[in-house]
């Protein structure tokens, strides 16, 4: 098994950038598996574009475009069944950036498929700060990675609590089916429970209102899709699940303080 140290991925390195103890990778793929191997520090992977398989010794993970994985370090696994070309982002975080920061962190371990909008949403931000990498990115950088910890802090307490079976109903439904646009109505009778409780309830297990968690799902799928330059604006909103591209902008711009034609003009080459 290989053992990856500090800053070293498979496949074509396209931009790094270091900021003290954190690096900001960018990569490029074009071989089909990918073996045994583990990393030296905790990372972030975070897919751009393609499809892969990567299993670890106690599960296996589906990667698609958007997909955002959490490797603490030393976690082994590898990596099969990847598209002809795929492109990652890789977020790898050493000890003494903590250390220096006096930031008590208390991190899950494994491999773990993080789905928390939330938490794409803030790895999204970072992306796009390494694309501006201007004066003010890496204070940018630093203040969106301590909230994501805290994030992931708070969902993995949530993971562990005990919760209401239509919690775990209402989170598949909304993942699996982001395009259709349920009514609260629908959405209660195939969880079975009231409207009203559902709505009561969605932010205290989902930390977001359910329409807030709806839009931002919808959004960071727009995202994965705009890094495909052959689909339209018009094709996008369609298959994000939007109204119109009014509406897609807009959700966009709150999200992410940047238009979807903008963000497609600095993160694709």
């Amino acid at each position: 098994m290989e053992h990856l140290t500090k800053g070293k991925y498979f496949g074509d390195i396209k931009n790094v950038i270091q900021i003290d103890n954190l690096i900001l990778t960018e990569t490029e793929f074009t071989g089909s598996h990918v073996d045994w191997h583990c990393h030296e520090n905790m990372h972030f992977s975070y897919s751009l574009i393609g499809n892969s398989c990567q299993i670890s010794k106690k599960e296996k993970q589906i990667i698609s475009n958007g997909t955002l994985i959490y490797h603490n370090s030393e976690d082994s696994h590898f990596n099969t069944k990847h598209s002809k070309y795929s492109k990652n982002f890789y977020i790898e975080i050493e000890d003494v950036w903590f250390r220096n920061l006096y930031f008590q962190h208390n991190l899950p371990k494994g491999v773990i498929n993080l789905k928390s909008p939330r938490i794409k949403t803030a790895i999204e931000q970072i992306y796009l700060e390494t694309k501006i990498n201007d004066s003010t990115s890496k204070i940018a950088i630093e203040s969106i990675l301590i909230n994501t910890f805290h994030l992931l802090q708070e969902t993995s307490d949530i993971e562990k609590s005990i919760k209401p079976k239509w919690v775990s109903i209402v989170k598949e439904i909304i993942h699996e089916y982001p395009n259709n646009n349920f009514s609260l109505n629908e959405l209660s009778k195939k969880a079975e429970i009231h409207p009203v409780h559902l709505s009561r309830e969605f932010l205290k297990y989902f930390g977001q209102s359910l329409s807030q968690y709806i839009r931002t799902i919808k959004v960071h799928k727009a995202a994965s899709l705009l890094k495909n330059k052959d689909l339209s604006l018009m094709d996008i909103c369609f298959y994000s699940g939007f109204s119109d591209q009014s509406h897609m902008s807009k959700c966009f711009k709150n999200t992410f303080n940047i238009t979807p034609f903008q963000y497609r003009k600095v993160t694709v080459l």
